[in-house]
C-alpha cells in the first residue's frame, strides 16, 4: 500500500520483514564501513613504515648520505643527475651513497668503477631494471632485450648477437652516407631559403643561416635505423611530417612535457595497468605510438616471410634475427620497437648535443682541427664515391671528439636497476629489493675516475691514452653503453653512425653559436634531451 510516497505494511508478518531486511542491510553497510576502514589503517601502516620507519631500520644505514631537503619538499621528486654530481664531489664515501627519492624509497647511488663493475659485471643478473622504469619505456620499446631478464635476457642476447657482427655493421655504412647527405641537403635548402628571404647576394656555396639541428638529426636516425634495422625506409628526410602520418605518430613518443613528467611519477605509485588507463595525454599518444609501431612491425615481418629480398641487397639486422628461428611472431615485434626506439633517440642525442657544444667559440679550434682531417681523409659529400666504415674509423681525432661527446653528454645519462636476490656490492651486503642508480652523467665527470680536467671538454684525453680509455682509471669508469653481458648490442653500430653524421655536418657547415639564442634547457627524461632544439649559424664552407 502507498500513501504519499511511503510504504505501510499491511499485516505484522510483513512489517517484521521490512525491519529485518533494514536491519541486514545496515549490518552490512557498517561490515563494509568496518573492512574499508581496516584496509586504510593497513594501507597508512604500511605507507608510514615504508617511509619513515624502515629507513631508520635498514641494513644500509651506516652507508654515507647527503643532507637532503626536508620529506614535505621531495616526496614527489627524485633528485636529478646534476645532485649526484654535486654529492659524489662532496660525501665522502667507499664506491656506495645511501639516499632517499621519490616516496622517500631508499636507494643506492653508485659512485666507482668497482661498483659499476659488480652490478654490470660481475653479478649482472642479479640486478633487473626498475619496476617504473619498465613502465615508462614498455609503450615505445616493448619487451624487446633491452626490457628481459634473466635467462629470457641470455637466450635472447645469444640468439641476436650474429646480427649485430662487425661485419654486418661496417655493411650499413652506405645507408649512413646516404641519409647524412640527405640531412646536409636539408640544410643547404633551409639556409637558400633564408638568403633567398633576405635577398642575401652570397654565391650558393658560401650561404649562411639559422639552422635547428635536433629535428633533422633525429629523422636521420629514425630513417637510419628503420633501413639497416629492418629494411623499412621511414622516409622521413623528404617528406614533411603533415605528409608522413607514421613518422608523425612515432615522434610523439619522444616528446618532453609536464604530461610526460607525471607519468614517470605514477610509474613510481601504481602497476603498469592503472599507470597505462590514466586518462593524461601521454598516454593517449602512447597508445597512438603502440598501436602504430605494431601495425608497422606486423607489415615489415609479412613482407620478408612473403617477398623475396633483392640479391643485391644486404640482409638487415631484422633479416638475421629471423634466421635464428628463436623467436615467437610476438618476440620479434618486440625487437623491431626495441631497434627502433634505441637506435633512433639515442642518436639524435648525441648529435644535438656536439652541436651545441662545437658551436660555442672557445671550441671552434677543435671544430677546425676535426674539418681538416675530415676533408684531408675521405671523398666530399658531393661525391659519388662513397666513404666506408674503414675509413671513418679511421680517424682519430673525429673519434675522439666522438668520443667526448658519448662520455660528457651520455645519451642515457642515469638509469635504475632493483637488486633481484640478496647480493653484495663493494663488499656491502644488499638486501633483495634495493633500488640501484648508475648515473654516468655524474661518473663521467667525477675527477677521482677521469683526473683533474674530468669536467672539461677535452678530445685529446683519447689520443693521449693508448689504452684507449681516455685516461680513464679502468674500464668500467665509462657507462655510456653500460658494460658486460648487458652492454648495448648495437654500440659499434652507434659509433660508426654517429661519427659518419659528424663527418657530414663539420666537414662541410662551420657550426656557430648564436649570440642571442637562449642555451637549451637539459632535460633527463627518457634520454638526455635538449628541450627546444639547438639552433645554430651554418656556413657553408667551399672545396668539400
Amino acid at each position: 500500500m502507498l500513501s504519499q510516497g511511503h510504504w505501510i505494511p499491511n499485516s505484522t508478518t510483513e512489517f517484521s520483514s521490512y525491519y529485518q531486511f533494514d536491519l541486514t542491510s545496515a549490518r552490512k553497510v557498517e561490515q563494509t564501513t568496518a573492512i574499508w576502514g581496516v584496509c586504510s589503517l593497513l594501507l597508512a601502516a604500511v605507507a608510514v613504515y615504508n617511509i619513515v620507519i624502515y629507513n631508520k631500520i635498514s641494513p644500509l644505514r651506516h652507508l654515507p648520505s647527503p643532507v637532503q631537503k626536508p620529506l614535505w619538499r621531495r616526496l614527489l621528486k627524485e633528485p636529478t643527475p646534476w645532485l649526484f654530481e654535486k654529492w659524489m664531489r662532496e660525501v665522502p664515501n667507499d664506491g656506495l651513497i645511501r639516499y632517499f627519492g621519490i616516496l622517500n624509497r631508499e636507494r643506492l647511488l653508485l659512485t666507482s668503477s668497482d661498483a659499476a663493475r659488480d652490478v654490470l659485471v660481475t653479478n649482472p643478473y642479479h640486478f633487473h631494471k626498475q619496476r617504473a622504469q619498465k613502465i615508462h619505456l614498455e609503450p615505445v620499446a616493448g619487451q624487446g632485450l633491452v626490457q628481459v631478464e634473466g635467462d629470457v635476457h641470455k637466450s635472447h642476447r645469444k640468439h641476436m648477437s650474429p646480427a649485430f657482427a662487425t661485419k654486418a655493421i661496417r655493411a650499413c655504412q652506405p645507408v649512413f652516407w646516404q641519409k647524412t647527405q640527405e640531412v646536409m641537403d636539408i640544410f643547404s635548402n633551409r639556409m637558400k631559403r633564408q638568403a633567398f628571404a633576405d635577398r642575401n647576394s652570397a654565391k650558393p656555396d658560401q650561404v649562411s643561416g639559422l639552422v635547428e639541428v635536433h629535428e633533422p638529426v633525429s629523422r636521420a636516425a629514425l630513417d637510419i635505423i628503420g633501413v639497416a634495422g629492418c629494411g623499412y625506409d621511414f622516409d622521413s628526410l623528404t617528406k614533411d611530417e603533415d605528409q608522413n602520418q607514421v613518422v608523425r605518430d612515432y615522434r610523439k613518443a619522444f616528446g618532453v612535457s609536464t604530461s610526460n613528467r607525471l607519468r614517470c611519477l605514477l610509474a613510481h605509485l601504481f602497476p603498469a595497468w592503472v599507470v597505462d588507463n590514466i586518462p593524461i595525454r601521454r598516454n593517449r599518444d602512447l597508445a597512438v605510438v603502440k598501436r602504430v609501431v605494431t601495425m608497422l612491425a606486423r607489415s615489415i615481418l609479412h613482407s620478408k616471410r612473403h617477398c623475396t629480398r633483392p640479391s643485391n641487397k644486404d640482409p638487415d639486422f631484422l633479416d638475421k634475427i629471423m634466421q635464428s628461428e628463436a623467436f615467437t611472431e610476438q618476440n620479434l615485434i618486440d625487437q623491431v620497437k626495441t631497434l627502433l626506439a634505441a637506435g633512433h633517440d639515442t642518436t639524435s642525442s648525441t648529435l644535438a648535443s656536439g652541436a651545441a657544444i662545437l658551436s660555442q667559440p672557445r671550441f671552434q679550434h677543435i671544430q677546425d682541427r676535426m674539418r681538416t682531417e675530415i676533408r684531408t681523409s675521405l671523398p666530399s659529400m658531393s661525391s659519388p664515391t662513397l666513404a666506408s666504415s674503414t675509413e671513418i674509423e679511421s680517424l682519430p681525432y673525429l673519434n675522439a671528439v666522438r668520443n667526448e661527446l658519448f662520455r660528457l653528454y651520455a645519451p642515457f645519462s642515469w638509469y635504475f636497476r632493483r637488486s633481484a636476490v640478496d647480493t653484495k656490492i663493494c663488499d656491502h651486503r644488499v638486501p633483495k629489493g634495493t633500488d640501484i642508480i648508475l648515473c654516468p652523467w655524474a661518473m663521467h665527470r667525477s675527477t677521482e675516475l677521469w683526473g683533474p680536467d674530468a669536467e672539461d671538454f677535452n678530445p685529446d684525453r683519447w689520443l693521449n691514452d693508448p689504452s684507449g680509455r681516455g685516461g680513464a682509471r679502468d674500464a668500467y669508469c665509462l657507462l655510456t653503453f653500460g658494460a658486460g653481458p648487458r652492454v648495448c648490442i648495437a654500440e659499434r653500430f652507434a659509433r660508426i653512425e654517429v661519427s659518419t653524421l659528424m663527418a657530414g655536418i663539420f666537414g662541410r657547415f662551420r657550426v656557430e653559436k648564436v649570440a642571442e639564442e637562449p642555451e637549451s634547457r637539459l632535460s633527463h627524461q627518457l634520454t638526455l634531451t635538449r628541450i627546444g632544439g639547438v639552433k645554430v649559424r651554418m656556413t657553408r664552407l667551399e672545396g668539400w
